[in-house]
């Protein structure tokens, strides 16, 4: 993933991070008036403040995801097969074709 690439999920993640906790809030802080659960909306500000903490918790795990794949030592397709560095020594001579042949046989068994 390129650099480019990745300001996309993070800015959604940030604002999604920023936004959800002032939106599920305000429903949260709403009036109670003389009932203790806050009248008509009864157990469902539990709920919602239990959505909240999982959104919040979900968005800085995935936060953390993409930033450890866009880390430089993280990227598998940068990493030689031993097939693949065994073919570039015999190309640059550092091998004899038997060598290559030997080793090639046993990383094939």
């Amino acid at each position: 993933m390129e650099k480019q690439d990745l300001w996309k999920p993070l800015t959604v993640l940030i604002a999604l991070i920023v936004l959800v906790p002032l939106l599920v809030g305000g429903f949260m802080m709403m009036p109670m008036g003389p009932w203790m659960m806050g009248g008509a909306w009864g157990p469902w500000w539990a709920l919602g403040m239990l959505l909240l903490w999982v959104l919040v918790i979900a968005g800085i795990g995935a936060a953390l995801v993409v930033a450890v794949r866009a880390l430089p030592w993280s990227k598998a397709e940068d990493q030689e097969t031993p097939l693949e560095i065994l073919k570039r020594r015999y190309a640059r001579g550092e091998i004899s074709r038997e060598e290559y042949e030997r080793m090639k046989a046993e990383l094939s068994s």
